[in-house]
């Protein structure tokens, strides 16, 4: 009878561990994923610069909110923005050193992308360029790009 009990109660735990667990799952389920799939809520972006410094691309798919054109950027900074119709957007940081120093892509969800970028600067200005690729060939659209300054 006490053995029965035992595994009554250790049932009983395993099913609060998953509930609990599905719940805080759930709940990261509405944030946004950077590229090393790191969820990000509304809280970790605290300041969107003004919507006149926002970067649109041609065709208005893409809307890249920070970071805006010349600001000064250093590695970890966050970049963020809104897509239509876009599961993700593609990003290349480059210096006027080295070229290319940060690159990736970044899930869109819910309109939204938001992720870090991580790069190690070897001169003092760049572009950062954001666009989505082509489903069917990989070629770049309806891009954006800025000039950026690299924060000591």
């Amino acid at each position: 009878m006490k053995e029965k009990k035992i595994i009554y109660i250790f049932f009983v735990l395993i099913i609060l561990l998953v509930c609990l667990s599905f719940f805080i799952f759930r709940k990261n389920r509405d944030g946004v994923l950077d590229k090393n799939s790191v969820t990000l809520d509304e809280n970790t972006i605290t300041s969107t610069p003004q919507k006149n410094l926002w970067a649109y691309s041609d065709k208005r798919n893409i809307t890249l909110q920070q970071p805006t054109t010349n600001s000064s950027i250093k590695s970890n900074d966050v970049i963020s923005g809104l897509a239509n119709g876009i599961k993700n957007i593609t990003f290349v940081l480059r210096d006027n050193k080295n070229g290319v120093i940060d690159q990736g892509y970044i899930p869109v969800n819910n309109g939204r992308f938001s992720g870090y970028l991580t790069f190690k600067k070897h001169g003092n200005v760049g572009t950062l360029q954001v666009y989505y690729p082509n489903p069917s060939d990989g070629s770049e659209q309806d891009p954006i790009i800025i000039d950026v300054n690299y924060a000591d």
